[in-house]
């Protein structure tokens, strides 16, 4: 057996052998959550709205007309944030992270805002596997708890955005033929 490469030494077990590593297309991908948009939109359009209003009016109350305004501004940077900044922080998100295949786990390494994070997920006979297809593809393995108080969504988590997606789910195949 050959031994791990660099840094996975003290994460990987004994018997253990990488298969497949690689890292998701860093650009933006519009994509999902095309009402949460919508509702950015209003929501960045009421506050510019309102902002505009407060300006005119607090003209003749002098300073504090002058800051009043300012309130609107967090609720301006929301709705900014809804239709663009998720998109953004996204493709952020992706240009910091890696993703590895053993013949055990897949593995989720993100690397950002000065925070190291590294996931594991086991695969087994009963995984659900599900692809996406492309360009780029993307397969999900495993799910999470979204935040959220009131539900009980699930975000998918797997390997997003990949070049090679395909040889991967048979990759994936492969190991769950073989677990035990």
């Amino acid at each position: 057996m050959s031994s791990p490469p660099p840094g996975w030494d003290d994460i990987l077990d004994d018997d253990e052998q990488i298969l497949w590593q690689g890292a998701p297309d860093g650009g933006l991908h519009l994509t999902g959550g095309l009402a949460l948009s919508g509702f950015g939109l209003f929501f960045a359009g009421f506050a510019a709205f309102w902002m505009a209003g407060a300006a005119s009016i607090g003209n003749s109350v002098g300073i504090i007309g002058m800051i009043f305004p300012l309130f609107g501004l967090p609720f301006l940077l929301i709705g900014l944030y809804l239709v663009f900044g998720r998109f953004l922080w996204d493709a952020y998100v992706r240009r910091g992270t890696f993703y590895t295949l053993t013949d055990k786990r897949a593995y989720v390494a993100t690397a950002t805002a000065g925070q190291r994070r590294l996931q594991s997920y086991e695969i087994s006979r009963d995984t659900p596997i599900e692809l996406i297809q492309g360009p780029p593809d993307s397969i999900y393995f495993d799910t999470a708890p979204a935040r959220t108080d009131r539900t009980t969504p699930r975000n998918r988590i797997g390997f997003r955005y990949i070049q090679d997606g395909r040889r991967v789910l048979s990759l994936l195949r492969d190991i769950q033929k073989d677990a035990a």
